[in-house]
This record gives structure tokens, C-alpha cells and sequence, in this order.
């Protein structure tokens, strides 16, 4: 009996083990069909899904291939506007390029024109220059030979200045005071005038007047002031007269000079001389005024020679020889 028993308990335990676990997996198995109907709508869901992206996959690949084909239109399109813009534009320099070339070939005889007249203007105005240094060349050769014509006819005039200091022009024949001056003139009254005037001036600086005559003898034309000159000896002289004699002659030229520089200061046409022999004491001076010279009626040889006279005159002004 208690092995019946034995049996039975674990008859019923392996029963209700046996149902336990047969619920267990009518759940199980109910779990599963769950599962794989879900699996099944999942499988279906991705079949749509994968129908869906196939299709959207052709779209897009033929979307690609239209892009890509709408590029390439555009691409041809825009490389055949450029190309035609390229072709204008190498048109358009080539046009430009002509015009440059005549633009340059017309500079270039402008520019040859514009030298040929410039150098034209040059050439006349060269011309114009030379003929303006003729005229102005001719112009100042009449109005030498007018002045000498003018200072010709016009009479010898002498003037000074009076004044304190440096302002009297006759302190520069100061040193000839105490000295006697003869003074002759040929008959003209012009001359007689000139050697009235002389020595007025020569009065006025204090120098003495011993005679003024009026001569018909030949006098050279302007005014000579002729200096001492011992006698004549009827024997040689000794040296030491012909030193004497020479000192006496050479103080005498000194004297004389102050004269010559004042009067040809003057613009007088004034030479030295020499009196005879014995004519003249040593404190004595002769002044000869003869006709004006007349400047206009020389000729050029005289002109260039008393040119030539006053240089040497102004030299010796200028540096007086050592005595």
C-alpha cells in the first residue's frame, strides 16, 4: 500500500509537473507564434520597406542620371556660349588690334609732320633771328655813324664839378698851380672858344696863365699840349746835362699828362707834343687848340690808330712807368 501511495504522489507530482510544464509551453509556443507573426509583419514591413527603397533607389539614379544629363546640356551649352564669347572677344581684340596698328602708323606721321614743322619753325625762326641781328647790326652801325656825325657838329664843350671832398673835378690839376700855360688856337671861332673855355678851367685850379695867342700857323686838328724842351747847346751836351735835361723834360711830360687825361676825360680828341727847343721855360706848358676833329670824316685807319693811342693812354693811367 505505501508503495501505491508512493507511486500515486509522484504520479500526481509528475502530473502536475507535466501540466505545469505543458502550459509552460502552450505559453511558450504561444509567445513564439506571436514572435514569428511579428517576425513575419516585420519581414513584411522590411519587403515593403525594401520595394520602397528599390523604387526610390531607381528614382533616384535616373533623378542622377537626368542631373547629370541636365549638367552636361548645360555644360556643352555653357562651353559654346564661351566658346562663342572667346571667338567675339578674340574678334574684338582683333579689331582692336588693326586699330592700333593705324592708330600708331597715324601717330607716327603726325608725329613726322609736327617734327617737319617744328623743325620749318626752328628754320624760320633762325632765319628770323639772323635777319633781326642784320637789322639790329645795320641799326647800331647808323646810330655810331649819327653820333659821329652828331659829336662831329656838335661843339667841343668842357665841364666840371665844384665841390667839397672828392666832388671837385679840378683837384685833379692842383698840382699844376704856379705853373705858366701859354695857350694858342688857329682863328676859328669854335677854337678860340675851346681855348677860352680851357683856360677858364685852368685859371679856376690856380694855375697861371702866361699868354693866349691867336695864330695863323698850321695847328693840328684837336688839342696838343706840348711840353718843355731844353735849348739847344753849340756843344755836346755833358752827361750829367743830358740827365738834367732829361728829368727836366720827363717832370714836364708828368705835368703835361694831367691835362691830357682831363681834357680826354671829356671825350676831346687831345695828343702830347713837344715845344721847340728853348721856346718853353722849365715851369712852362704849351696848349695848341686847333680845328675839331670830326669823328664822321675820318677814316678807318686814323679811327682804328687814335683808338689804338687811347688804349696805350689808359694803360699808362692805369700803370705809370717806375721813375
Amino acid at each position: 500500500m505505501s508503495s501505491n501511495n508512493a507511486i500515486d504522489s509522484d504520479i500526481q507530482r509528475l502530473t502536475l509537473e507535466v501540466n505545469e510544464r505543458k502550459e509552460r509551453t502552450e505559453k511558450w509556443d504561444t509567445v513564439n507564434i506571436r514572435f514569428i507573426f511579428l517576425a513575419g509583419f516585420v519581414a513584411v514591413c522590411l519587403g515593403i520597406t525594401a520595394i520602397g527603397v528599390s523604387k526610390s533607389n531607381g528614382a533616384l539614379v535616373r533623378s542622377s542620371e537626368e542631373l547629370s544629363d541636365a549638367k552636361d546640356s548645360k555644360l556643352a551649352l555653357d562651353l559654346k556660349t564661351k566658346d562663342g564669347e572667346i571667338a567675339h572677344a578674340q574678334q574684338l581684340a582683333g579689331t582692336a588690334n588693326r586699330r592700333a596698328e593705324e592708330l600708331a602708323k597715324e601717330n607716327l606721321e603726325i608725329k613726322g609732320t609736327i617734327n617737319r614743322s617744328v623743325a620749318d619753325t626752328l628754320l624760320r625762326e633762325e632765319e628770323l633771328k639772323a635777319k633781326n641781328l642784320a637789322t639790329e647790326s645795320k641799326l647800331e652801325e647808323e646810330r655810331s655813324t649819327r653820333l659821329e656825325l652828331e659829336k662831329s657838329l656838335a661843339p667841343r664843350i668842357l665841364s666840371f664839378t665844384t665841390g667839397g671832398g672828392g666832388k671837385n673835378s679840378l683837384n685833379r690839376l692842383r698840382p699844376l698851380a704856379g705853373m705858366g700855360i701859354i695857350i694858342e688856337s688857329i682863328p676859328d671861332f669854335e677854337a678860340r672858344r675851346t681855348a677860352d673855355d680851357i683856360a677858364g678851367v685852368l685859371e679856376a685850379a690856380g694855375v697861371r696863365i702866361v699868354d693866349r695867342i691867336v695864330s695863323s700857323k698850321p695847328i693840328m686838328d684837336g688839342v696838343t699840349v706840348e711840353t718843355y724842351m731844353a735849348p739847344l747847346r753849340e756843344r755836346p751836351a755833358t752827361p750829367e746835362e743830358g740827365m738834367t735835361d732829361a728829368g727836366d723834360w720827363m717832370r714836364s711830360g708828368d705835368k703835361a699828362q694831367l691835362i691830357i687825361d682831363f681834357l680826354s676825360d671829356q671825350d676831346w680828341a687831345v695828343m702830347p707834343g713837344w715845344s721847340d727847343h728853348g721856346e718853353l721855360k722849365k715851369d712852362m706848358l704849351k696848349i695848341a687848340v686847333g680845328f675839331k676833329p670830326s669823328p664822321y670824316f675820318q677814316s678807318p685807319e686814323i679811327k682804328k690808330a687814335l683808338k689804338k693811342m687811347e688804349e696805350m693812354r689808359q694803360r699808362f693811367r692805369q700803370s705809370p712807368p717806375e721813375k
